[in-house]
């Protein structure tokens, strides 16, 4: 913070040096080496913030600093669990990506702009926004694909099921937007989670305050608190 304005300061940006490996320890010595150039330790390390992958807990451990894990990774593991417990509409995007990968060839899409001014996107498997990118373009494309020779006939049924997941899609795509405002802080994370998982109990294994994911839940509760001006609200456990 200056002047009460949040502020980022990019300090580094560079691979490791053995971009084959990228291990804790790659990654922890890489920390130090930029560190020293601005006359600073890897000891003087506060807290890690990043992807709540085994990797960066390694290296939490390693420096001996907690690590806050990443919001929108949470989310993005939360949602791809939640569309793999409906094997039904797995089946349904695999048929849809399909379905785009045909129109996205030369001929077929030559094909297609001459029937409707919207274009097709390819999904990224590791990313479930992508997979909402893809649907929803595909609803408005859908009858004019229908007219083409070599695409597979769309069935009705995974119509129905893409229109119907699109709104709860399309609210998780919204709150990964809230997720990435500039100095969103963690106790507005918190809440969001909080109410993503009242409104969709099975998150909770990604998104709860307590969830095995979370590297150190207790720290990051005790930020939450304050954050919120709650300090008295601290628990022995949370204050060491």
């Amino acid at each position: 913070m200056e002047n009460d304005t949040y502020r980022e300061v990019l300090l580094g940006c560079s691979p490791p040096s053995n971009e084959k490996h990228y291990t804790a320890e790659e990654h922890y010595e890489l920390l130090k080496f930029v560190l020293s150039v601005y006359g600073k330790s890897i000891t003087s390390l506060s807290v890690i913030i990043g992807g709540n992958c085994a990797t960066n807990k390694s290296l939490a451990e390693k420096v001996g600093a907690p690590l806050i894990g990443c919001g929108c990774h949470k989310l993005n593991l939360a949602v791809k669990a939640f569309l793999v417990r409906r094997p039904v509409m797995e089946k349904t995007i695999e048929r849809v990506d399909k379905a785009v990968s045909q129109l996205r060839n030369l001929k077929a899409a030559g094909a297609l702009r001459l029937l409707t001014p919207h274009c097709t996107l390819k999904r990224n498997v590791t990313r479930w926004s992508s997979t909402y990118k893809m649907l929803e373009p595909f609803v408005s494309i859908e009858s004019s694909a229908q007219e083409l020779d070599d695409i597979d006939p769309i069935r009705s049924a995974d119509s129905d099921r893409t229109k119907e997941a699109l709104p709860t899609l399309e609210n998780f795509k919204s709150i990964m937007t809230d997720l990435q405002k500039q100095g969103q802080h963690i106790d507005v994370v918190h809440e969001i989670f909080q109410m993503m998982v009242e409104d969709y109990p099975e998150l909770s294994d990604y998104l709860a305050a307590d969830a095995e994911i979370s590297h150190n839940p207790l720290f990051e509760k005790a930020c939450v608190k304050i954050i919120s001006g709650k300090q008295e609200l601290l628990t022995d456990g949370e204050k060491a």
